[in-house]
């Protein structure tokens, strides 16, 4: 029979260990002709706000940083699913079309899977980067990323997609200059 201080070790190991989210299958295309490896990205998140409160900031913050650490700048534009019209302005009133990028990454939520309790368990996202001049796509990806648990932040969760995207495209040789990142425990 397990004793007091053997079922709270077993507990907090068990708790510990499934801490964090985690992506669970990442899907890739790279353009078979790629030469062009971009320097300056517009991020266009669709807002779902499925990974919680913070998500989105947590994902750029974190995305920005990797980037940058690979001499890529990045601009970020959140745009509403539900909003009516076009939307070409920043919240910070910057207009899009006066943004300088030679590329744009479209990260949108496509699919959610449920638990029986109704909470949402994971994220599938379609993400397509796309050279700005030509218009030409030059990478695609599915990423199925499984949520955290109830400790983990909206925060914490965009940080690890942000992350697993990163990566993604650093072992896809998208981005260059750089060596992958090894993941976070």
């Amino acid at each position: 029979m397990i004793r007091g201080r053997t079922a709270a070790a077993i507990f907090s190991l068990l708790l510990l260990s499934a801490c964090g989210p985690r992506p669970t299958e990442f899907k890739s295309n790279v353009a078979p002709d790629l030469t062009f490896h971009p320097k300056a990205i517009l991020v266009i998140q669709t807002a779902g706000g499925h990974l919680g409160a913070g998500s989105e900031k947590g994902f750029e913050d974190v995305f920005k940083q990797s980037m940058a650490a690979c001499g890529v700048s990045t601009e970020f534009f959140l745009r509403n699913p539900l909003a009516l019209g076009n939307q070409t302005t920043t919240e910070d009133g910057t207009n899009l079309h006066d943004v300088h990028v030679d590329s744009l990454l479209a990260l949108q939520e496509v699919e959610w899977t449920h638990n029986g309790y109704g909470q949402i368990i994971s994220v599938d996202y379609g993400l397509a980067l796309t050279q700005k001049e030509t218009k030409k796509p030059i990478w695609k990806a599915r990423l199925t990323f499984a949520h955290g648990n109830v400790f983990t932040t909206g925060a914490e969760e965009g940080a690890a997609l942000a992350r697993s995207v990163f990566s993604q495209m650093v072992q896809d040789q998208v981005i260059t200059g750089c060596a992958v990142p090894q993941p976070q425990h």
